[in-house]
């Protein structure tokens, strides 16, 4: 299935269908092919003066008009999103859902029919071409819409196929929700930094160089572990050492494990609540 030969529509304009735009014109998506939907006429109007895609404000005609639809609304949403179109006869279509969540058998309760639907859990560095998205497919997926599907989330960065549905929860806390973990160590630096008397545009400065020339070292030394890594730069007696003793002492990395297992649960939690 090749994705640039098919018509696609969002439903739902927000910061993901933006990205996923972005994407798809930059690798030669014909504007033409693809609608955008929502409530808000500034936000289809916006995307259309910023992409020239095709906007409405029918999730139903956008649908018609359509051989791939994408539901990029909120989580909150989605049910009574889903409920005003069960209806339709959604056969011949292919559906993505970038939403968290939201199990598949949902969707088919709320469409009222059995779906040719994959699960997608994109994260925010998608917004600028970065990011990592776990895919699920139930195995009656063909190949061809997996690979269309993973063509299309690798125009905003890497793909993993996961093994069962329950891995979502898993990659959300790996990846969906670990950009906020890294910034809140990127915060927790730069406000001691102030405590030292930098100034805080020379405090970021300093902190985003220094974590990032961190991952392109990793990057590039891809054969060596990240415990190899951090054991390079931690001299034994040194002050690289006393600090990531006093991490250690603290239970530093329980405190991730814990706080990602968190994660995990609150979307157990959620699945129970749509």
């Amino acid at each position: 299935m090749d994705i640039f030969s098919k018509k696609i529509c969002f439903i739902g304009s927000g910061n993901m269908t933006r990205s996923i735009l972005a994407g798809l014109i930059k690798e030669g998506m014909p504007a033409q092919n693809i609608t955008v939907t929502a409530p808000s006429d500034h936000k289809r109007k916006k995307l259309k003066e910023e992409f020239n895609v095709i906007e409405t404000n029918s999730n139903r005609d956008a649908i018609l008009n359509s051989e791939i639809i994408i539901l990029s609304v909120k989580p909150q949403m989605m049910q009574l999103v889903c409920e005003e179109l069960n209806d339709m006869d959604l056969s011949s279509k292919k559906v993505i859902s970038l939403a968290a969540g939201i199990k598949i058998q949902k969707y088919e309760l709320w469409f009222n029919q059995k779906l040719q639907l994959i699960r997608v859990m994109p994260n925010t560095p998608s917004l600028i071409g970065q990011g990592v998205s776990g895919m699920f497919a139930p195995h009656f997926i063909d190949q061809s819409f997996k690979k269309m599907t993973e063509s299309l989330m690798s125009s905003i960065g890497k793909t993993i196929w996961l093994k069962n549905e329950e891995q979502i929860n898993d990659i959300i806390a790996l990846s969906g929700s670990s950009p906020a973990y890294f910034f809140l160590f990127l915060q927790a630096m730069q406000e001691f930094a102030s405590t030292l008397g930098f100034e805080e545009k020379e405090a970021k400065e300093i902190v985003l160089q220094a974590a990032q020339g961190s991952i392109a070292l990793a990057n590039f030394e891809t054969n060596k572990s990240f415990k190899t890594l951090r054991e390079n730069v931690t001299s034994k007696g040194g002050t690289t050492a006393a600090a990531i003793e006093n991490f250690q002492q603290n239970n530093f990395e329980n405190i991730i494990k814990e706080s990602m297992n968190a994660a995990i649960k609150r979307a157990i939690q959620m699945e129970n609540e749509f």
